[in-house]
This record gives C-alpha cells, sequence and structure tokens, in this order.
C-alpha cells in the first residue's frame, strides 16, 4: 500500500510547480502571456512538474524508511535542484528587458534547452532514487511495485539514463545550432 503522505506530497509539490511558473510568467508579462507560454510548452511544463512530484514522492518515502541512506538521498536531492534551476533558468528572461534587450533575446532563444535539460535531469533524478530504494529494499515485497524492483535493476540503468541523456543534450544542442542559425547569428548586431 503507498503511504498517503507520499500521494499529497508529491501531489502539492506537481501544484506549487505550476502555480510558480504561473505567477513568475504573470509577473513578467501579464496573465495572458502566462497562458500563451504554457500553451506553447505546455508538454515540458506538465513533465517537469510531475518529474517533480515524483521525486518528492519517492524522497518523502526514501526519508520515511528509516534507513541511513544520506549520501544516494543528497545526491537525489542536488539532482532534483538541478533540474529545478534548469527549468527555472529560462525565467530569467522574463526579467532581463530591466537590465538589456539583447541578453533577454539571446536567453529567449534557449528556453527549449533549458526545459529539455530540466525534463532529462527530472528522469536522471527519479532513476537515482528508485536505485537508493531498490538498493536498500524500501519497498513492499508483496506491494505494487514489488515486480519492477525485482526485474528491472536500477543500480545499471541509473548510468545508462544518465550517459543517454548527456548524449541527447549534445546531440540536440549540435543539431540546434547548425551553421545558417548558430549563436553568431543571435548575438550579431546590425
Amino acid at each position: 500500500m503507498i503511504n498517503r503522505r507520499v500521494l499529497i506530497n508529491g501531489t502539492f509539490s506537481f501544484i506549487t510547480i505550476l502555480l510558480f511558473y504561473l505567477i513568475v510568467n504573470t509577473l513578467g508579462g501579464g496573465f495572458y502571456h502566462a497562458i500563451d507560454q504554457f500553451r506553447a510548452l505546455w508538454g515540458y511544463i506538465i513533465a517537469i512538474a510531475a518529474g517533480f512530484g515524483i521525486q518528492i514522492s519517492l524522497y518523502t518515502h526514501i526519508r520515511r524508511s528509516n534507513v541511513a541512506c544520506n549520501k544516494e538521498v543528497a545526491v537525489s536531492g542536488t539532482m532534483s535542484a538541478g533540474s529545478m534551476v534548469a527549468c527555472c533558468l529560462h525565467h530569467i528572461t522574463d526579467f532581463i528587458p530591466l537590465v538589456g534587450s539583447g541578453l533577454s533575446f539571446a536567453l529567449s532563444a534557449y528556453v527549449e534547452i533549458f526545459l529539455l535539460i530540466g525534463v532529462l535531469s527530472n528522469v536522471v533524478s527519479i532513476t537515482f532514487m528508485l536505485s537508493t530504494i531498490q538498493k536498500y529494499k524500501m519497498y513492499a515485497r508483496d506491494g505494487p511495485f514489488s515486480y519492477i524492483f525485482n526485474t528491472v535493476n536500477f543500480r545499471k540503468l541509473k548510468y545508462v539514463v544518465l550517459v543517454f541523456s548527456a548524449l541527447f543534450i549534445i546531440y540536440y544542442l549540435l543539431t540546434y545550432f547548425r551553421p545558417e542559425s548558430g549563436i553568431g547569428d543571435l548575438l550579431r548586431i546590425g
């Protein structure tokens, strides 16, 4: 049986991240701008919010199980924080016009990359947390997830996911910056 506190914390975190996103975008450009941004990027935003909610649920489960695995929890928490920084980094562009429009334009060109990094770092962090749960056997032997934990080797999978995510980001960056539309064109003035 899944603990009620785990579900409540995960759901609350999911909703909080969505509200945070809408508030920051509303402050940056108004309510209709926030709605337009959500419509344009909804897949990334929902994936990041869901990933964050899952991480908080897993973190709550790990902390409640009273197993000494502080190093693994610290790594997972750091990755979770990193994914949220990557997710929210593109919101700098909402406030940069106060400083300079050239920098705002340059950063706004990379919104999709920041969001993709946020999604992939969520996946990596979730896999690391599942590995910790499996390593310390923090799951019910006859529970709904026992089959998955007895079948999948999360210790190996976490490294596969980490390498795949890094390679995917590198590939994305290399194909995103084609010579005809590279970073030089974004920063060139006149």
